[in-house]
C-alpha cells in the first residue's frame, strides 16, 4: 500500500521522497519505474538513522510539505492459525512490532515535524483498524496501533495553525480478505482505486480535521465500522 500511494503521488506530479527499512526486489523495481523519485534505504526504528536521513535531505535542498508515515508489521500473524494467546507470543516478536509500528513513527515525528512546522506543512500517519478495535491473537499489533492513535492526537494538540495531523485506517483487511477469498478475481485495479481515493483524502486534510481518526472511504462496511472503539471523525 505504501508503494501504491507513492506511485499515485508521483503520477500526480508531486516531488516524492520515500524510504524503506530494507533493500528488496520491490524497492529496486519501484526505483526503475520512477527514476525521478528519491527512494532511500532507512531503518526508521533507528532514531540516529532517521536523523542522518533528515539531515541529508536538508543538505540536498528537500523541503517537505507533506509527511506520510506508513509503517505496518504484524509478526503475530504467524501465530494466528495456531490460536496462540498473547502471553505465549515471543518477546522478540512483541518488541519488533512496537519498534516498527510505534517507535518508527515517533522517530519520523521527532525529526520531520520541526521541518514541517518551519515550512507550514503537515504530517499524516497511516493507522489501522487494529487501532480502532482489538484483534484476538494480535495483542502487540493492536497495542501498537492504539498507541499510534494516542501519539498522533497528542502531536495534533501541539501543532500550530494551519498544520494538521491525522490517522488514516487504510482498509488493508478488506484488501487481504478479497485477495484470499477470490484470488482469481483479485487485481491491482483495486489497489489503484485505493491509491486514488487515499491520495485524494490525504491531500484534502486540513486544520479542521486536525487530530481526527479517519478511514479510506469504501473499504470498510458499516457493520465493520460499528465494532470500532474509536469511530471515524473522533478528534481532540
Amino acid at each position: 500500500m505504501g508503494r501504491a500511494l507513492f506511485r499515485r503521488f508521483y503520477s500526480l506530479g508531486h516531488d516524492v521522497v520515500g524510504c524503506s527499512r530494507r533493500e528488496s526486489d520491490e524497492l529496486v523495481a519501484l526505483r526503475a519505474d520512477l527514476p525521478d523519485a528519491q527512494i532511500d534505504e532507512v531503518d526508521t526504528s533507528d532514531d540516529r538513522a532517521v536523523g542522518r536521513w533528515a539531515a541529508a535531505l536538508d543538505a540536498a535542498g528537500v523541503r517537505p510539505n507533506l509527511f506520510v508515515a506508513a509503517q505496518d508489521i504484524r509478526l503475530e500473524a504467524s501465530h494466528e492459525q495456531d490460536g496462540i494467546p498473547p502471553w505465549e507470543v515471543p518477546s522478540e516478536d512483541f518488541d519488533r512490532t512496537i519498534d516498527d509500528n510505534v517507535k518508527s513513527v515517533a522517530n519520523m515525528v521527532r525529526h520531520f515535524v520541526p521541518r514541517l512546522i518551519q515550512h507550514c506543512s503537515s504530517p499524516r500517519v497511516k493507522g489501522s483498524v487494529g487501532g480502532r478495535k482489538p484483534h484476538p491473537h494480535c495483542a502487540a499489533y493492536s497495542a501498537s496501533k492504539f498507541a499510534l492513535e494516542g501519539l498522533v492526537k497528542s502531536v495534533a494538540m501541539s501543532l500550530p495553525d494551519p498544520l494538521c495531523a491525522v490517522t488514516l485506517a487504510p482498509g488493508l483487511e478488506t484488501m487481504e480478505k478479497g485477495r484470499k477469498e477470490e484470488p482469481e478475481s483479485f487485481s491491482f485495479d483495486r489497489m489503484e482505486e485505493w491509491a486514488q481515493i487515499s491520495a485524494s483524502m490525504v491531500l484534502r486534510f486540513n486544520r479542521i480535521g486536525n487530530g481526527k481518526s479517519m478511514s479510506v472511504k469504501g473499504f470498510y462496511t458499516l457493520r465493520e465500522r460499528q465494532k470500532w472503539v474509536i469511530q471515524d471523525g473522533i478528534g481532540l
